[in-house]
């Protein structure tokens, strides 16, 4: 339930921590088995954890980290031992997609990035990264809608084949004639 509160799908909440400028959450991560990176069969077997701070986006005017526990994995048929991936981070990231998209959010609604990059305490750069990012993010999304509405029919594909077909033949045509009065 509170894991749906602060849009942190995939994770378990276990304890949190406020205080006037900060929240921090204790997550873990919902799924008990995971399929190997190798082998791709499902493993349970844990061969270490580590602790990984990460930055959620703001919540009511405070920064919002996650403390995950993240484990390794040993698989049990090919002894492959892998790391699991976070829900909601890229494999080596240290930023929740949420974040990032707060980020190129706030900077794409008129705010210049040195104020967003103060606001938010990230750097300038990071700012310029988000919205890059956040942009072709958009334009894929866009452009994969207009490929699913302007699916052809098939009998549009046969017409368009057949008219291409008469054109071709007409040009044909018109060529050996020329060639005949040569």
């Amino acid at each position: 339930y509170t894991s749906i509160i602060v849009n942190l799908p995939g994770y378990v909440i276990t304890s949190e921590y406020f205080d006037s400028y900060r929240l921090s959450f204790n997550v873990e991560v919902e799924v008990k088995t995971v399929p190997c990176h190798r082998c791709n069969k499902k493993t349970g077997t844990i061969y270490e954890t580590k602790t990984r701070k990460i930055r959620h986006s703001f919540w009511h005017e405070r920064r919002c980290n996650l403390i995950a526990k993240q484990r390794r994995f040993k698989c049990k048929h090919c002894k492959y031992r892998f790391w699991e991936l976070l829900p909601g981070v890229l494999k080596y990231g240290r930023r929740t997609e949420n974040f990032k998209k707060q980020i190129a959010r706030t900077a794409l609604n008129g705010h210049d990035n040195k104020r967003v990059a103060k606001d938010l305490c990230v750097g300038q750069a990071t700012v310029q990264r988000d919205i890059n990012h956040h942009s072709f993010l958009e334009v894929q999304k866009k452009l994969s809608e207009q490929a699913v509405q302007k699916k052809p029919d098939l009998s549009e594909i046969k017409d368009k084949q057949n008219q291409i077909n008469d054109d071709f033949s007409d040009v044909k045509k018109d060529l050996d004639e020329l060639e005949k009065k040569n």
